[in-house]
């Protein structure tokens, strides 16, 4: 009997650490941290759920230099993105995964964060040249500086 319910126990922990790990960013091994584009190493956050895709990069202060977000869409569909609660400008790069590749379908350069007061029904709303399923915003002025064009293939 004494055995059976160590038996008992040792599978319980087995089954609650393989559920801890499956759930959380332990063992993320399905998503990259850096992708190039353009030559360009860029280490990124994944925004993959509903909540992270809706907060984004809003409230933080600044981006690091070399650094972006990757929003990843369970489905090609036109995205819409906004500035609401951005303290810094950033490019916005819309990618579509292909059967040769991700690959940049276009892209916003230097989206402004609101002005001071600014009301949220007045927010520029940026919007996919067509459905894509990868969205990527870095630093503003890097879509220039990197020479990034439709057509890159993002790795």
């Amino acid at each position: 009997m004494y055995m059976k319910n160590i038996f008992l126990v040792l599978i319980l922990a087995v089954v609650l650490g393989a559920v801890y790990i499956w759930t959380s960013d332990v063992l993320n091994i399905w998503t990259p941290d850096v992708l190039i584009l353009n030559g360009q190493e860029i280490k990124i956050e994944i925004a993959d759920t509903p909540a992270k895709r809706a907060r984004g990069l809003s409230g933080r202060e600044s981006l690091a230099e070399g650094a972006g977000m990757l929003f990843i869409f369970p489905k090609p569909a036109r995205q819409n993105f906004w500035m609401k609660d951005m303290k810094f400008p950033i490019d916005i790069i819309w990618i579509r995964q292909t059967t040769d590749g991700d690959r940049v379908v276009g892209f916003v350069e230097n989206a402004l964060p609101p002005a001071s007061g600014q009301l949220e029904n007045s927010l520029a709303i940026y919007s996919s040249p067509e459905n894509v399923d990868r969205v990527l915003e870095i630093n503003a002025g890097l879509v220039k500086k990197w020479r990034i064009k439709v057509g890159d293939i993002v790795q």
